[in-house]
């Protein structure tokens, strides 16, 4: 086998003679690398570089696999070196220079030693992150798994059925309850209006109370509710709008039907057009309100008023005015009522959550048909218009004044030019609720005035030619002084004890009315079922009612329902949470073995310096034993003449070593520098026993010697000298 290429992937590359080639110029690392490649080929062991050998006459690219399918191995060194020569220094001569070169050595070890020790690290870091990041595709199918659980077991339809099976059991309690009052109206009568003698006279002594212990509690409720009114910023139509719409509409129609009348079937047919077009926005509008009805702000602001009240009244408890509380409760839930009824609304549950009553669904569908009706009819009427005209110019002229002069008066009440399309934008036209109540600035000026006078002053901070400046945050902060002191008024009880003698004798006169009026049974119900009545006035018993048992039925049934539906949500947001931790975990392991590679690289690259450096070292300390052991040879010349047949039996010995390795042949014979400082001449016997070898061994001389150089070239075409060097550009 020879070597006929050689490439160590670094920039060193050349070709050698079959026979036998003089390498000058590598320098130490680039000839440690040149001699484990030649040593590699003789123990089987991977290689590094790349080139092509020659076995029995066929090229061959040098590779890993190449060297496996070569068979080879084995204990032979084929790199010779000079002190393996007869003569050599032996290794039992001193070396001044072996302490500083084991120190290097060592040094360069350690740093290998801690290099490994990174890589063993940052590989083991990895390798748990790895194994981590495992089993997250399984957590996450669970939660998948959970979760699709928890959705399945979501009840959107139980909250509904709660709420109307709650609205049934009010509903019969309050028929049950109109039964019981009806039969005790009469004799109730008698007694009330005693009772509102004494409650009168109790309401004058409170207010008194109130204005001496508490300042003008009414005065600053009253400024702050008119505060809150003029604030309202929600958009309600202006009836006067509507009024001029409709108006104009009927213009456009009347001026629409005489030019109609004037031009005859075309102009029917606009008006026949006008009216669909009318026709079609009323079944709109039926329609809107039939999906969002809209209720009256009046009652809306009086019902929620009332219910408030009626909240108030319910958390207060007194054994002398409990009668009164108890027909002032009566009064209030029979005016909610009738609030709830004129709004479409069975009940303040079914408000709330915006369930109308049959009746009042009822009648808006009803609107709804009719407009559909109309609509349906003018679209019949349009599709056979026939037209006559009729009209005489006077008339028209009429109209149209009439027309021009109510788009005038539009303009003026939208303040700004007329649209394609006035009539829908004098419908659509609104105005904040709270400009149809007054004037902000004097609602802020009456409660600041009512406020002044209990006592509180509220400063002001001045800004600009206007003088105080308002804003937002000064509205809400009066609103906020306001309603504290109105909320503190029965704090400040306490500072009147003057009123309180009178005050008691009334309430033991109320006392003794509402006992009598209490043993004529006036409650609706007992205390037991207070709660499953929910508000009335009598002695009301449901426990033995039939159907009130199968409304609780469906009241408790309900009730679990919508508990599981909100354990259901609970658990859902659980579930979610745990999603986010597991996706904010599997973003830290990835950025874990991100940063496990990273050092895995460094690692890496420090091993592989460490590695260079020892190399490095150890050549440079080699070549300096050569030149130690050429200096010797160049000694022992002086001295006398070499051992040239010794040098040439144990070279002859080492060739034979070397002629049959498996069954590719020969190894090549790497000499390194070991005839450097012997005279040429000297070892003619053995350079002529090299050539004479080359026929069956390839013979590599690393020497940059010149009297070696000049034996090679002098051999002509048998063998070459080949230059190289690490930076091609000094070539």
């Amino acid at each position: 086998m020879r070597l006929r290429r050689y490439d160590d992937q670094l920039g060193i590359a050349f070709d050698l003679h079959p026979l036998l080639t003089v390498v000058r110029g590598l320098d130490g690392e680039a000839r440690a690398r040149f001699f484990a490649l030649t040593r590699a080929l003789g123990s089987g062991s991977s290689i590094d570089a790349r080139g092509e050998i020659e076995v029995h006459g066929v090229r061959l690219a040098l590779n890993p696999d190449t060297i496996e399918l070569l068979e080879l191995g084995g204990e032979i060194d084929p790199v010779l070196s000079p002190d393996e020569l007869p003569g050599a220094p032996s290794d039992d001569d001193d070396d001044p220079l072996a302490a500083e070169r084991l120190d290097e050595i060592g040094d360069a070890n350690e740093a290998i030693d801690a290099a490994q020790a990174s890589l063993f690290a940052a590989v083991d870091t990895e390798q748990q992150a790895q194994q981590a990041s495992a089993t997250f595709a399984d957590r996450r199918a669970a939660l998948a798994v959970d979760m699709a659980t928890a959705r399945g077991a979501l009840d959107s339809f139980a909250v509904g059925d709660l709420a109307a099976a709650t609205d049934a059991l009010s509903v019969l309690a309050r028929r049950r309850r109109d039964e019981a009052v009806q039969r005790r109206a009469e004799r109730r009568a008698e007694l009330e209006a005693i009772l509102d003698q004494l409650i009168s006279e109790v309401d004058t002594l409170r207010r008194r109370q109130r204005r001496a212990t508490h300042g003008d509690v009414d005065g600053v409720a009253e400024a702050l509710a008119q505060l809150v009114a003029v604030a309202d910023t929600t958009p309600i139509p202006v009836p006067e709008s509507r009024s001029l719409a409709a108006l104009l509409a009927s213009a456009s129609d009347n001026l629409a039907t005489l030019q109609n009348e004037m031009v005859g079937g075309r102009s029917q047919l606009i008006e026949l057009t006008a009216r669909r077009d009318a026709a079609y926005d009323a079944l709109v509008a039926a329609e809107r309100l039939l999906r969002t009805p809209e209720l009256d702000a009046d009652r809306v602001d009086d019902l929620e008023k009332t219910h408030d009240e009626i909240f108030d009244l319910d958390g207060r408890s007194s054994r002398l005015s409990a009668a009164r509380l108890r027909r002032r409760a009566a009064d209030l839930r029979a005016h909610e009522d009738r609030l709830l009824a004129e709004l479409g609304f069975d009940s303040w549950t079914s408000y709330v959550m915006g369930v109308a009553s049959s009746a009042a669904e009822a009648e808006r569908l009803r609107r709804y048909d009719v407009a559909k009706a109309t609509y349906e009819f003018a679209e019949d009427e349009l599709a056979h218009a026939a037209t006559t005209p009729s009209a005489e110019p006077p008339e028209l002229l009429a109209a149209e004044r009439r027309l021009a002069e109510l788009r005038e008066q539009a303009a003026v009440l939208l303040g700004r030019s007329l649209g394609p399309d006035p009539v829908t934008e004098l419908r659509e036209h609104t105005v904040t609720a709270g400009s149809l109540v007054g004037s902000l600035d004097d609602a802020v000026a009456k409660l600041n005035i009512a406020l002044l006078e209990v006592g509180i002053e509220i400063d002001r901070t001045e800004s600009g030619r206007a003088g105080y400046e308002r804003t937002r945050v000064d509205i809400d902060e009066l609103r906020e002084v306001a309603q504290n002191w109105i909320d503190g008024a029965d704090e400040r009880a306490d500072a009147n004890r003057s009123l309180d003698d009178r005050h008691a004798e009334l309430e033991a006169a109320i006392a003794d009315a509402a006992a009598e009026l209490d043993d004529l049974g006036s409650d609706v119900g007992s205390d037991a079922n207070a709660d499953l009545v929910g508000e009335g006035d009598g002695d009301i018993d449901l426990a033995d009612d039939p159907e009130a048992s199968d409304i609780r039925a469906r009241i408790e049934a309900a009730t679990q329902r919508v508990e599981a539906h909100r354990a259901a949500l609970t658990n859902i947001g659980a579930l979610r949470q745990s999603d986010e931790a597991l996706t904010a975990e599997e973003a830290s392991m990835l950025e874990t073995i991100s940063a496990a590679r990273r050092e895995i690289s460094i690692a890496e690259s420090a091993l592989i310096a460490a590695r260079s450096s020892l190399t490095a070292i150890e050549e440079r300390w080699r070549l300096r034993s050569a030149e130690q052991a050429a200096a010797q040879r160049m000694r022992a010349t002086t001295e006398g003449p070499a051992d040239v047949g010794a040098i040439e039996w144990f070279l002859l010995a080492r060739l034979a070593s070397q002629r049959a390795m498996s069954f590719v042949g020969s190894l090549p014979l790497v000499i390194d520098a070991a005839f450097d400082g012997y005279d040429v001449v000297d070892l003619t016997s053995i350079y002529e026993r090299l050539v004479r070898m080359s026929d069956v061994v390839q013979i590599i001389v690393c020497s940059d010697a010149d009297d070696i150089r000049g034996w090679a070239e002098g051999l002509h075409d048998r063998a070459a000298v080949v230059a190289v060097h690490a930076d091609p550009s000094s070539f």
